[in-house]
């Protein structure tokens, strides 16, 4: 063979090859065009997604806020309310006391007086409160009077 043949068969040869490689890499720049603008119509929705989710979050946040400043208004209304029913709650405990010390001091008291008429030598003697009047106490049974005496004279 002719070396000329064999340049131009060489020469042919690179040439279909350029054409082959060249054909291959528009395909592969075609399918990267493709991918770039899936991307950037991705891109643009995820953009205006995020602007109209931002103006929600916004909104969102405003409620939140005009929320929380209404529940502190009225918290702070029922402030009041609380420190009321503290203060009643004290007055009552107060008064419960003092019905408490009332109530020891009265049962003391008629303790005392019941005891200083059972010391009495007569038993007792008139009425309620030792005046005489119609309205006598109840006479005691024997066996109580007698368990008393042996009380008081051992």
């Amino acid at each position: 063979m002719n070396t000329q043949i064999v340049y131009a068969l060489s020469a042919a040869l690179v040439a279909l090859s350029f054409a082959a490689l060249s054909l291959v890499l528009i395909k592969t720049l075609l399918a990267a065009r493709q991918t770039l603008e899936s991307a950037k119509t991705t891109l643009k929705q995820a953009d205006e997604t995020i602007e109209a989710l931002q103006g929600k979050v916004e909104r969102l946040a405003e409620n939140a806020n005009e929320i929380s400043a209404d529940i502190r208004n009225k918290l702070h209304s029922a402030d009041g309310l609380f420190r009321a029913a503290r203060d009643a709650g004290a007055a009552v405990r107060e008064t419960t006391d003092a019905a408490r010390q009332i109530a020891a001091s009265l049962s003391g008291a008629v303790r005392r007086q019941a005891a200083a008429i059972e010391r009495r030598p007569d038993g007792g003697g008139g009425g309620w409160n030792g005046r005489s009047s119609e309205r006598r106490r109840p006479a005691r049974s024997s066996r109580r009077r007698n368990c008393f005496k042996a009380r008081t004279s051992g």
